[in-house]
């Protein structure tokens, strides 16, 4: 062999750089998340390429880039292993599912799961069937804690302060209220938020947002004072809306008429008219009434009566266009 021979293997031909070999093998390891072996294999690799005048630094380089991804996403999935509220195994999921407290208001779930101070479940479309929903978030004063019972307690007015609108769905008996609340390790972190959850306990799943449950149509006898409605329908079947938004009626005050004898249709409708009036003159005193409305009022027809339907809704009814403020005296 003559001294310009070149052994096949060591060396580059003139004009043309090899990739480093460890290099190559850092970048695979780095990807497959073999970290030891990625960043073993990039420092050769770093090494050799500048006493070589190999190419492949980048290539090593992004095999450690890839490790530290790697060591990253696992630090990232112990971190959220770890159950909030300490390390206490009462306090995790049996089915992976993240804590209330973790997802936004608004958010529509399934899987419900209550364990002690958590509420534990999984997002979902609102429009698609759910079991209820996150309806709001708000923190606690801050103060040493003051025991698990105040702080439940202090929770659920929170939250039924938030929720106080579903009293006027007429269906406030199909839903359930539940907190997802700070434990004491929690609050002595600094944590006192109270993550309020709505669960639906009536036939099926919902299919709608909360908000607008209390749009839905309803019977006339789930109305309650204070409702507006937008238009009447013969059928009994009523739109709630707002009071900002255009609506033909009002309802200010509901009751039962006494008695398990059907009354005559004048009857009736005598005693439906003065209870009204009686009640509007409790709300409103001597002051003049609405103006642009007149009295109405909704009463049981004889077969609504034989299935003890007793109720009669009184509302004021605008005599020309639409209502879009509420009747209401503050």
């Amino acid at each position: 062999m003559t001294a310009s021979e070149t052994p096949p293997g060591d060396a580059p031909e003139p004009g043309r750089r090899r990739t480093n070999r460890l290099a190559i093998a850092s970048l695979v390891t780095g990807l497959l998340g073999l970290v030891l072996f990625a960043v073993g294999f990039a420092a050769a690799a770093l090494v050799q390429t500048r006493r070589r005048g190999e190419k492949g630094r980048g290539l090593a380089a992004a095999g450690i880039a890839a490790s530290a991804a790697w060591i990253t996403a696992i630090a990232v999935v112990v971190v959220a292993g770890v159950p909030r509220g300490g390390d206490d195994p009462g306090l995790a999921s049996d089915y992976g599912q993240p804590r209330a407290s973790a997802l936004k208001p608004g958010t529509c779930f399934v899987g419900f799961e209550e364990k002690s101070v958590a509420v534990f479940l999984r997002a979902v479309p609102c429009k698609g069937a759910h079991e209820g929903e996150i309806a709001g978030r708000a923190a606690l004063p801050e103060r040493p804690f003051p025991g698990d019972g105040e702080v439940a307690a202090e929770a659920g007015k929170l939250c039924r302060d938030r929720t106080a609108f579903l009293e006027k769905t007429g269906r406030a008996e199909e839903f359930r209220l539940y907190t997802d609340r700070p434990d004491k390790e929690m609050w002595e972190r600094g944590d006192r938020t109270v993550t309020c959850v709505v669960r639906f306990i009536g036939s099926g799943y919902l299919t709608v947002a909360l908000e607008d449950v209390a749009k839905e149509p309803r019977d006339y006898n789930d109305l309650v004072p204070g409702d507006c409605v937008k238009e009447w329908d013969a059928t009994g079947a009523v739109s709630v809306v707002d009071c900002t938004e255009p609506h033909k009626i009002q309802v200010f005050a509901v009751f039962d008429l006494k008695g398990d004898t059907l009354p005559s249709t004048a009857e009736m409708d005598d005693r439906a008219a003065r209870g009204c009036a009686a009640r509007a003159r409790k709300i409103w005193g001597s002051r003049p009434l609405p103006e642009n409305v007149e009295p109405s009022y909704a009463r049981p027809n004889p077969t609504a009566w034989e299935l003890d339907e007793r109720q009669v809704v009184c509302m004021f009814e605008a005599v020309r266009g639409s209502l879009t403020r509420s009747l209401m005296p503050e």
